[in-house]
């Protein structure tokens, strides 16, 4: 299905000037439809990513691919990187949440806040085990007395 939308999506923006009455000649409008006034598929996201780079990542997702993921270390200030594995969770999803966070081992604090996890790849999204590290660096895990 995921396929499938990126070629409905490709095909959309091959067709701005047919699709989109704000870039076609035509200022038919259609009130009350679900797209009033077209299909209009914009280049860029609102960060200024380009939506054809935005459909290629969609595909190396789909496909299996690890994505880098930036996060801020707490700890140090800097931004730093993990390596994830979207496809994991879509390929094998975890059927129950006490396979990444034990009800036996003391994953949480008297508060109730994580303090780590059972499963350092979380089902096989961090593929590098890291994720009880990313969730120290990144501040996630709260140490500290109730409040």
């Amino acid at each position: 299905m995921g396929t499938d939308l990126i070629s409905g999506a490709r095909w959309a923006m091959s067709l701005q000037d047919k699709l989109c009455s704000k870039t076609s000649n035509s200022s038919s409008v259609r009130p009350g439809s679900l797209f009033s006034e077209g299909l209009c598929i914009e280049e860029t996201d609102e960060a200024g990513n380009k939506t054809e780079d935005n459909l290629k990542t969609l595909e190396k997702v789909l496909a299996g691919s690890l994505l880098s993921m930036t996060y801020l270390n707490e700890l140090t200030g800097l931004e730093e990187t993990a390596e994830i594995r979207p496809a994991a969770l879509i390929e094998n999803p975890i059927a129950d949440l006490r396979q990444i966070v034990s009800p036996v081992e003391k994953n949480f604090n008297d508060c109730g806040h994580l303090l780590s996890v059972s499963d350092n790849t979380v089902g096989g999204l961090l593929p590098n085990a890291d994720a009880n590290e990313i969730l120290n660096k990144t501040n996630l895990v709260e140490k500290n007395e109730c409040k």
